[in-house]
């Protein structure tokens, strides 16, 4: 058996921060879990549905000797007062679990070994990152840009939206989407990145 602790707050956000990757049709039965691989020093989860994939990479404050690679399916946690309540991922030969002391008892998850392989999302990530420039933006903003547009369709088939930009991170993008004749067009301000993104 091979476990690792985090908190709850931590373990929130490896969950939160990818579980809108997961596929939701049964065509793909290996992309409904979340991929959790537990390293020494870090723990990173990943969710894909074939269109788009998730990343989330935590610090590992209780470093283990010998990491292991799980599958969870997507589980809410609530978070106590203090946040602080310790997050249990155990795996065994036959089933990975997910162990959460509330203020309650103790809530435990088991989850079946899928059977198939999980796509290396971390080789995409790798390929993705290879690019010429950053672009800081405001998250809040990117939001309310692609619901304007995702508020566009009508006939509900599929549309595509566009990012312009220009060669430099100073200049506004340009997020537009085209359906049923409508042109939607999003602007974009980029913000000062911080020197560690």
């Amino acid at each position: 058996m091979k476990r690792v602790e985090i908190n709850e707050i931590q373990f929130k956000r490896l969950i939160d921060g990818v579980k809108h990757c997961v596929e939701k049709s049964d065509y793909r039965p290996m992309l409904q879990y979340i991929q959790i691989n537990v390293k020494q020093d870090s723990i990173t989860a990943y969710a894909l549905d074939g269109y788009r994939a998730a990343r989330v990479e935590i610090k590992n404050t209780y470093p283990i000797d010998e990491g292991f690679t799980c599958y969870i399916k997507p589980i809410t946690v609530k978070v106590s007062k203090s946040g602080i309540n310790p997050v249990f991922i155990e795996q065994t030969d036959e089933k990975t679990f997910v162990e959460v002391v509330t203020e309650y008892g103790v809530l435990r998850y088991g989850f079946d070994i899928p059977q198939g392989d999980f796509v290396d999302i971390e080789k995409i990530y790798i390929n993705a990152r290879q690019h010429d420039r950053n672009v800081g933006i405001r998250p809040r903003y990117v939001i309310d840009a692609l619901k304007a547009l995702n508020g566009i369709e009508q006939s509900g088939a599929g549309y595509q939206a566009v990012i312009e930009s220009k060669d430099d991170n100073k200049s506004p993008f340009i997020i537009r989407a085209k359906c049923d004749g409508v042109t939607n067009e999003q602007l974009i301000l980029p913000i000062r990145l911080a020197e560690d993104l």
